[in-house]
């Protein structure tokens, strides 16, 4: 009885290890774009040429490293300061102009760029704090 007990935990434990601790992939610029549709989003009313102006303003203030944009495939590419060594965040901006291009939709996600450690800092909230910016941003620009 004592010996299919310690069987049993042994093959609990190991089932355990091997899928909690499975690998997760990191994150890449690649995987943000394609993972558009499931981040924090705002709707503006503010022209795409606007919106295009005061993200990387935003993304200066916040401290965060501009990487680049795509204007014709609608988005901008940041990062935190350390994700240069494996623990910050990759951060990307969607802009998609709406309702004739009088408003402008935004989506931000951010990843971690390595799977956090058991024990490590919680990842920074950079999507609303982006938006919140924009709000303040696009709000006194606009007058609303």
């Amino acid at each position: 009885m004592r010996n299919t007990t310690s069987l049993i935990i042994c093959v609990l434990v190991g089932i355990i290890v091997a899928f909690g601790c499975a690998p997760v992939a990191p994150a890449t610029p690649n995987s943000l774009r394609a993972a558009k549709g499931t981040g924090l989003a705002r709707l503006y009313l503010a022209s795409p040429t606007r919106v295009w102006k005061a993200v990387p303003s935003v993304l200066g203030d916040l401290k965060l490293k501009y990487l680049g944009e795509d204007k014709p495939a609608g988005y901008l590419l940041a990062e935190s300061e350390l994700a240069a060594y494996g623990t910050g965040e990759l951060v990307v901006v969607f802009i998609d102009p709406q309702d004739h291009a009088r408003k402008t939709r935004i989506e931000v996600i951010s990843k971690k760029v390595t799977p956090p450690l058991l024990g490590a800092s919680a990842e920074r909230n950079w999507a609303a704090e982006i938006l919140n910016q924009l709000d303040d941003k696009l709000k006194h620009a606009s007058g609303y």
